[in-house]
């Protein structure tokens, strides 16, 4: 009868060396490695990333538009920024109609360094300023389509303009 104890303590100290070993097994170590990394650069995008982009845009788009925006985030893979509840205040001086904001639910830019950008601040600088061209671009073709005044046009674009016309 004293047997009994000591094989109870051999199958539990048996079934505590099976967790061991699956908890530092190298699949549920790089899953949990990247959790952390998928949550932490969320959390990144959501709040300092948003930030850096929202002045980015601000100086971009000059005092035509402000920016603003729901959400922010990255996907499972983090290849691509989602922007969520985006809106696009136009900025006027005018108090007798109140201008007409440009709105998109959800924007899925392709983006395959955001997984880096905890490590390599400068590689999110650099996003920033892409993303935020590509929302005014965007932000310009909602514009037009809503018959709305369209931003001026790219530079490259009224370089053709003006040399069509000196001809």
């Amino acid at each position: 009868m004293n047997h009994a104890p000591n094989s109870m303590k051999q199958e539990c100290n048996i079934s505590r060396n099976w967790f061991k070993a699956l908890m530092l097994s190298p699949g549920v170590l790089f899953a949990a490695f990247y959790l952390v990394v998928w949550f932490s650069t969320n959390i990144y995008l959501d709040h300092t990333f948003r930030n850096n982009l929202n002045r980015s845009f601000s100086s971009v788009a000059g005092s035509r538009y402000q920016l603003k925006i729901g959400s922010l985030g990255t996907g499972p893979e983090l290849n691509f920024l989602t922007l969520k509840q985006l809106e696009f205040v136009p900025i006027t001086s005018e108090k007798s109609s109140p201008p007409r904001s440009i709105r998109i639910d959800k924007l899925d830019i392709a983006c395959p360094d955001v997984g880096f950008f905890l490590i390599r601040p400068s590689w999110a600088e650099i996003t920033t300023r892409m993303v935020s061209q590509k929302l005014l671009y965007r932000c310009g073709n909602q514009a037009v389509s809503m018959n709305d005044e369209p931003g001026p046009a790219p530079a490259y674009r009224r370089n053709l303009v003006q040399r069509a016309g000196e001809d």
